[in-house]
Formats: C-alpha cells, sequence, structure tokens
C-alpha cells in the first residue's frame, strides 16, 4: 500500500502458505510463487523489477526448532534464490527484512547494529545467513542492498495462528471476550513498532542506507502486563488474565536502538504504542 502510494508498479510474489489473496490491495499484481522455487526466475524476467523488498519468510521461532530443514529452505534458498534473480537482471535495489532474532540474548541494553550476533534458534540464525549473503552479492555482484532488522512488528491483518505475536493473540482474544494468558509474571520487555512504520522504513530504504544494516524499532521497553493495560484501554473492554510458567528460552528483556535508523534512513517511528493498537482492534476484519 505504501508503494502504490508512492505511485510504484507492485507485484506480490506470494505462495499464499501464510498470506491471504484479499490482502494484496487493488493495483498491485499477485505471482503464487514461492521464493524458493525455481519458477521465481520467470517472475523475474516477465515483470523485470528495478527494486525488490524481500519480507517473504518463515516468520515462527516455534516451527524453525520443529522443522530447521523447511526453514532453511524458505529462509536461506529462498533469500539466495531471490538475489541470484536479481543479480541476473540488473535489479538497483533489494531491501531485507531481518529479525531482532539474530541478536540472541542481549548482553547490553538497547541493542545496537554492533551487538554480539549469537542467534538462539534456526530462525534467527537463517536470517542472519540471509544478511550475510547480502553482503555477499553487494561485494561480487555489485548488487546495493538495505537489510532492516525488525523488533517486534505488530498491526492490522497480522495472523494469530501463523506469526505468532503477542499483539494479534491478545487482540484476538480480547474480541472474543475470552481470557488472556501471559508467561511468567508479565514483566519481560518487548519494543513493538508499527506495520505501517515498519512499511515506510522498507521504502526509505529504496533510495538510502546502500550495504546497511539498519534496526527499525521505537527505542521503547514495553513490559507484557503494560501492553495488556494498553489493549483494554483500546478495546474499551477488559478480561480476566492469568499467568502461567515462563517460555524456556524466552529473552527476558530487548529493546532495540533506531539511533541509525534516524542517521541513515530519515526515518523515525509516527505510531504510538496507544495510536497502533487502537488501529489493530478497530481494523475491518
Amino acid at each position: 500500500e505504501g508503494l502504490l502510494t508512492a505511485d510504484h508498479r507492485v507485484l506480490v510474489v506470494d505462495n499464499l502458505s501464510t498470506g491471504r489473496r484479499e490482502n494484496v490491495p487493488t493495483g498491485a499484481g499477485l505471482a503464487e510463487v514461492g521464493v524458493e522455487e525455481a519458477a521465481l526466475a520467470a517472475v523475474f524476467e516477465d515483470f523485470r523489477p528495478e527494486a525488490v523488498i524481500h519480507c517473504a519468510a518463515q516468520t515462527s521461532v516455534a516451527v524453525s526448532c520443529e522443522a530447521p530443514l523447511a526453514d532453511a529452505t524458505t529462509n536461506i534458498l529462498g533469500t539466495v534464490n531471490v538475489l541470484e534473480n536479481a543479480a541476473r537482471l540488473g535489479v538497483r535495489k533489494v531491501v531485507y527484512f531481518s529479525s531482532a532474532a539474530v541478536y540472541g540474548e542481549p548482553v547490553s541494553l538497547p541493542i545496537g547494529e554492533d551487538h554480539p550476533l549469537t542467534p538462539c534458534s534456526p530462525y534467527g540464525l537463517s536470517k542472519l545467513v540471509g544478511e550475510q549473503y547480502m553482503a555477499l552479492y553487494g561485494r561480487a555482484r555489485g548488487l546495493s542492498w538495505t537489510s532492516l532488522r525488525f523488533a517486534n512488528v505488530y498491526g492490522p491483518r497480522q495472523r494469530s495462528d501463523v506469526d505468532g505475536g503477542v499483539v494479534a493473540i491478545f487482540a484476538e482474544r480480547l474480541a472474543a471476550g475470552q481470557p488472556l494468558a501471559v508467561h511468567g509474571d508479565g514483566e519481560q520487555t518487548r519494543d513493538f513498532v508499527y506495520v505501517a512504520d515498519v512499511a515506510r522504513a522498507a521504502c526509505l530504504a529504496l533510495s538510502a542506507g546502500d550495504g546497511a544494516v539498519v534496526n527499525v524499532s521505537t527505542q521503547t521497553q514495553v513490559t507484557i502486563n503494560q501492553l495488556v493495560q494498553h489493549l483494554f484501554r483500546a478495546a474499551g473492554r477488559t478480561v480476566a488474565v492469568s499467568h502461567g510458567p515462563a517460555r524456556p528460552g524466552d529473552i527476558r528483556h530487548s529493546i532495540l536502538s533506531n539511533v541509525l535508523a534516524r542517521d541513515v534512513l530519515g526515518w523515525a517511528p509516527l505510531v504510538t504504542l496507544s495510536e497502533g493498537l487502537a488501529l489493530t482492534i478497530n481494523a475491518p476484519q
């Protein structure tokens, strides 16, 4: 939607394994192809893109632990396939969607781009390998690229059963009047960034940040307990909240620095958590 608003010609490439056809906006084309498939070459040859925003991925940490081969097939081999076709056809710029998962357990906060990279899951590792392939294609094939490491992205149309985002799960249960289950004491913190701010960062990276790896975040820590209260206010209702055992391996605190994004992309978050949650809860289903 952001690209169309900026008068770009847009083709969505999605095998619809988790995406929905109805989410493709009017004015954009759709090629129902997976990024790891050989058929992607024909899509590139037919559309001849000037730029690629590569956000297709297997995004579940849990699924990556259960099926690391499938995770690597989509996230690593799929990324190589995108890059090979981009380089072959002279694409001007590739913007890659990475993740805060590349950092692993924080050793200092806020997490800057120079933080040690020790991913704790196959998903985090696959995203890191994708970043390294970006840099390699930049050096070896002259491909211009930017990698964006996102904090916890949320917003309308996020699927609770696929993305596993806590906002999507809680918003769905709240709308149904069902109780919310919080893992642990709820004092763990996350950095929540609204999807429209993410889209704006990707659009800016089409013409800025060449060769840079950049965090995209609000640089604001929010506890899960605070998130629940924000959701209650946005929805104008409350439900029961229970606390269960903490999940093994969960990172206790996470917050990403966004200083570099401000410097190299000219980007800053515009949507507050309260505003973003209201937009999410009130969005058409």
